[in-house]
């Protein structure tokens, strides 16, 4: 498995936070800030619900102290998605939020990466521009299948696979495999 610094999606235009297993904000990109209205220096340390207030449909605090994503994080095991309601000035806004589980080598610990993706938003328009072909390499990729494994069941060689993996960063303009990912399981239902 590849290491990934967080740092590679600062620049990214897709809100993206990472939290411990504590719940506690670790990272929080410039688009998590703005979207979420908080302060992109100081949030690290801060609890995530103290930052997030996600609700649900029906209105109830999904985020708090005993959050369900933190508890199956700790179990490790993650939804790969779910809606949830962020509080707006025009009434609740719809947002999709992907999280993927990672291990902190240096830290042995696990945290949760939050792509938070606003209903309606960004990833259906850019995601408009790929290939039927590279829609199912991201597909098979954030099922969780190897390049090796993408190759064998779309009848391809691995450097296919991989040059359309580069194919799609150059088109929307991302830097690593699993920003990629994210935002393929961030695009609106």
């Amino acid at each position: 498995m590849r290491s990934v610094s967080l740092t590679a999606f600062e620049r990214s235009a897709d809100p993206i936070l990472v939290t411990d297993d504590r719940g506690e904000v670790r990272f929080l990109n410039k688009a998590a800030a703005d979207f979420l209205r908080g302060d992109h220096a100081s949030a690290a340390g801060v609890p995530c619900w103290d930052l997030v207030g996600m609700r649900t449909k029906s209105g109830a605090a999904f985020c708090g102290p005993d959050c369900p994503v933190q508890r199956q994080a700790r179990a490790g095991t993650l939804p790969v998605r779910r809606r949830l309601f962020r509080p707006g000035p025009s009434g609740p806004v719809a947002v999709d939020v992907s999280t993927v589980l990672l291990t902190s080598a240096r830290l042995g610990r696990r945290a949760v990466l939050h792509l938070l993706v606003p209903v309606g938003g960004r990833p259906r328009r850019l995601l408009a521009r790929l290939s039927p072909r590279e829609g199912e390499v991201l597909d098979l990729l954030a099922g969780g299948h190897s390049t090796r494994a993408v190759a064998d069941r779309l009848f391809i060689s691995p450097t296919t696979v991989c040059n359309h993996v580069q194919s799609v960063l150059r088109k929307l303009d991302l830097h690593s495999r699993l920003e990629a990912i994210l935002l393929w399981l961030g695009r609106s239902a």
